[in-house]
């Protein structure tokens, strides 16, 4: 008989999203039970709702902040551990996604690339300048579609396809038809990468990725375009300054009163550093990435030898049993 645990999800969070995208993992396990009254709280980083009572308390931290052990008994997030070096602390290796759905066993090639009739896509709603830029670069090239409201040039995803499903069903079902995704995250730190990657793998588009600079560490490179292999960083003080002093931290999220007001400036203003740091890093200096692309798109042999590459290396995802044995040791 599964072990019951009442538990509540606050700060962004919900209980049957919590228990689908974070604890699928132990799901089978252990009976999850919502409760005012619970033995655990896990909070997320989109408000100020904080969690206070006797109970163990869990920050998850899925975006790209430093996360604060000193509000939580125990913590996920997206940076590496050897970083944050805290015996609590875990990194969110998955986020509601199976990887075994990204092992190619059985890819019939021609059939995946007879598919793809379109040349990219580029889904995003906010504006991030420097994914804009490269997009306003590559359409040079070739005209990219986007649907969304960032570089809106077409209908949107629910106009276009006709498909049923949630929004995520729906992405996939659009980007499926397209050689090349622009997959590029709204920052950049080691270990901090997100379904932007996922998306176009799980229907065999090929990403054009930039985010996390360790990507190789999760990914087998030859299977997608790595932006970070064909970009020249600048890493000039003035860059190491910036990207030093305009992380993101938890703080921002817990303010209250009258340092709400001052915390917001301060938030936006390092989102503001953070674009002037990508900016000075890159120079927006798109050529050998666009050169690369070209390269893959004109060759047919070399499109179908990236397509045919498995996403991890050896076809074989890596193990998700240290954070199954993390979650037993929260729970008991």
């Amino acid at each position: 008989m599964a072990k019951q645990v009442k538990i509540k999800f606050t700060n962004g969070l919900g209980f049957a999203s919590g228990v689908r995208d974070i604890l699928n993992a132990v799901a089978s396990q252990y009976e999850f039970i919502e409760s005012d009254r619970p033995d655990f709280v896990i909070f997320g980083p989109y408000g100020d709702e904080m969690p206070k009572g006797s109970f163990t308390s869990v920050g998850y931290y899925c975006e790209n902040m430093k996360p604060d052990m000193s509000v939580c008994d125990w913590a996920f997030g997206t940076r590496y551990e050897e970083e944050v070096n805290h015996p609590r602390y875990l990194r969110i290796q998955w986020h509601g996604f199976d990887p075994n759905s990204l092992v190619k066993n059985d890819l019939n090639l021609d059939q995946a690339i007879s598919r793809k009739t379109r040349f990219c896509n580029f889904v995003y709603s906010n504006c991030v300048p420097f994914r804009e830029k490269f997009c306003a670069e590559l359409s040079k090239y070739k005209p990219v579609d986007a649907p969304g409201k960032s570089m809106n040039n077409m209908p949107g995803i629910e106009s276009t396809n006709g498909v049923k499903g949630d929004m995520w069903q729906r992405k996939r079902a659009f980007i499926s038809q397209y050689k090349f995704t622009i997959a590029f995250e709204n920052s950049s730190y080691p270990g901090y990468h997100t379904e932007k990657i996922l998306d176009p793998m799980m229907v065999d588009s090929l990403p054009i990725y930039w985010g996390n600079p360790c990507i190789d560490q999760h990914f087998n490179t030859r299977s997608f375009v790595n932006a970070h292999q064909h970009l020249s960083a600048n890493e000039s003080r003035v860059v190491g300054f910036l990207d030093a002093t305009c992380q993101r931290d938890f703080s921002y999220a817990r303010s209250q009163g009258r340092d709400v007001l001052r915390s917001k400036v301060k938030r936006k203003l390092k989102g503001v550093g953070q674009a002037v740091k990508t900016r000075l890093q890159y120079q927006a200096n798109f050529d050998q990435l666009i050169e690369k692309i070209i390269e893959i798109d004109r060759d047919e042999s070399l499109y179908a030898r990236y397509v045919s590459e498995p996403w991890f290396q050896h076809n074989q995802p890596p193990s998700n049993e240290h954070v199954v044995q993390r979650w037993r040791e929260i729970f008991g």
